[in-house]
């Protein structure tokens, strides 16, 4: 294994498209990024990793606009440039696609993607929509999506589409370094792989990738070399062959600190009935049944709307469904997510900050979303127990291990695994009986996943039934005790111990009833 910042290695790679020198970021009492190095060349897909918190959100910033450095320098090929505003970066050909695409979902594609370089506008106040709509399609075709309609409205595209589109969009400002910010969160394994080779055939025409991701899995499918973030600095930069996926957990998190390959999975026999539902039907579902004890994480897997994802939603009240579901025996009628609750469920959503979170609520406010009742002394003048709220809370909080300026600070401050600790908190603080977890390691890091698949083990073994989900089939094989497997919106087999595997839960999701 060989780390390319080594003293005195040799290289016979031309000049990079874009290098970072000696960046230096501080805030006061914190210093985000510690005279860190990066460089990308032209036609190269660059993972940048590092656990939550390591720096590559300040550094993408810089990259940006978005905030100046302290010191240091950024060079676009070999110059030193100035990175003032986010149009500055633009014009150098720099772009961001974000997780959630930059899109905004109400216009249309052509909107959307011209949006940056501004829609040709005739006598004042007509656009030029024939223009506007070949000079999309052009940059569709570039992207693979040689038969979508540019005037589709991005609220219509699949989650793939919407990927690319936001790609196109960083193409319109003639980007030639674009930074990809997990952009497979939300993703499929097969659409995952349609974004990887349209990434390598954009690579062709000497545009650079920055990939950041969690899954290390993706990082060996489409990047050339890997850089390990820690602590703000650097740890180092590798080519991709010279890793493999342990020796690369060692560099993400240290060798003392590296994550065994042990399974999650339950210690002693499962307990009595907590989750009873029976003949499920919605939209998508048609007369599914389940059945969770206590001591069990259940997975629930399919391909994209065959009905893993739908179970969730339809048990939680986010969607309409039919069927009966009983909590400790008792009937629960659910509608919407306070009936859930107050049945005794919980959710931890994929996209927390959509569902999970009230980004402008403190870590404290959002911890206690769904218990505020029981801090309150009087709820006509909305009197508090402040002491004893915030006394559990911190509590709850360093159990979790959250690393944050205080209980008091904003929750959209935090990197993404420690929101998703926010959300995990507030359940800890409640009854729930049954916790949901709708792929709730998305866009998080290898440790902090391995603290929520600890988690989901421990709220089992207290006695709750966890129901689980992931776009990770690898997930399912190191949680779960059983699986159900669905394949258009009914249940086609299921699986237990080491029956669960990738191979078993991808031949089942296509329909194949034979493993």
């Amino acid at each position: 294994m060989t780390n390319q910042n080594e003293p005195g290695r040799e290289t016979s790679r031309p000049g990079p498209l874009l290098r970072v020198r000696d960046a230096v970021k501080d805030y006061p009492g914190t210093r985000a990024l510690d005279h860190l190095d990066f460089s990308l060349d032209a036609g190269e897909v660059h993972a940048l990793l590092g656990e939550n918190g390591a720096g590559k959100s300040t550094l993408i910033k810089a990259l940006a606009g978005a905030l100046q450095l302290t010191s240091g320098s950024i060079e676009v090929d070999g110059t030193a440039v100035d990175v003032r505003n986010p149009q500055r970066a633009q014009a150098l050909g720099i772009s961001v696609v974000h997780q959630h695409g930059n899109l905004v979902p109400e216009l249309s594609v052509t909107e959307n993607v011209l949006m940056v370089e501004g829609l040709d506008r005739r006598a004042g106040i007509l656009v030029g929509w024939r223009g506007a709509h070949q000079r999309t399609r052009e940059l569709l075709d570039r992207v693979g999506l040689p038969h979508l309609d540019p005037r589709t409205e991005v609220a219509d595209l699949g989650a793939h589409e919407q990927a690319m589109v936001a790609v196109a969009k960083a193409l319109a400002s003639n980007a030639r370094v674009i930074i990809l910010d997990e952009p497979t969160t939300s993703l499929q394994p097969a659409e995952v792989d349609t974004l990887f080779a349209q990434m390598r055939r954009l690579a062709a025409e000497g545009i650079g990738f920055v990939f950041v991701t969690h899954r290390l899995n993706e990082v060996f499918k489409v990047c050339d070399r890997i850089t390990v973030m820690r602590d703000g600095g650097l740890v180092g930069t590798w080519l991709a062959a010279d890793l493999d996926h342990d020796s690369l957990v060692d560099q993400l998190v240290g060798a003392e600190r590296a994550i065994a390959h042990e399974a999650f999975t339950a210690t002693a026999p499962p307990g009595d009935v907590v989750l009873d539902v029976r003949g499920l039907r919605g939209d998508v579902l048609r007369g599914l049944d389940l059945q969770a004890r206590a001591g069990e994480v259940v997975g629930i897997a399919s391909l994209p709307g065959e009905g893993a994802g739908e179970v969730v939603e339809s048990l939680y009240g986010l969607r309409r469904a039919e069927g009966e579901v009983t909590i400790d025996g008792r009937r629960a009628r659910v509608r919407n997510p306070q009936q859930a609750v107050a049945a005794g469920m919980a959710l931890v959503p994929r996209d927390r900050l959509g569902q999970g979170l009230v980004s402008e609520l403190s870590i404290r406010e959002n911890a206690t979303l769904a218990t505020t009742r029981s801090y309150t002394t009087d709820p006509v003048l909305r009197l508090m127990r402040k002491g004893r709220e915030r006394s559990e809370v911190a509590e709850v909080m360093a159990q979790l291990s959250l690393k944050s300026g205080g209980l008091e600070s904003e929750v959209r401050t935090l990197s993404g695994g420690n929101q998703q600790k926010v959300v995990i908190g507030r359940w800890l603080l409640s009854d729930a009986r049954v916790l949901l977890l709708d792929s709730p390691t998305a866009a998080v890091d290898v440790h902090t996943k391995a603290e929520i698949y600890a988690l989901a083990r421990s709220l089992a073994d207290n006695g709750a039934a966890v129901i689980f989900t992931s776009t990770e089939l690898e997930e399912f094989v190191r949680v779960c005790d059983r699986v159900l497997v669905l394949h258009d919106g009914g249940v086609v087999g299921e699986l237990a111990g080491e029956e669960i595997t990738v191979n078993s839960i991808m031949r089942l999701s296509f329909g194949r009833k034979s493993v």
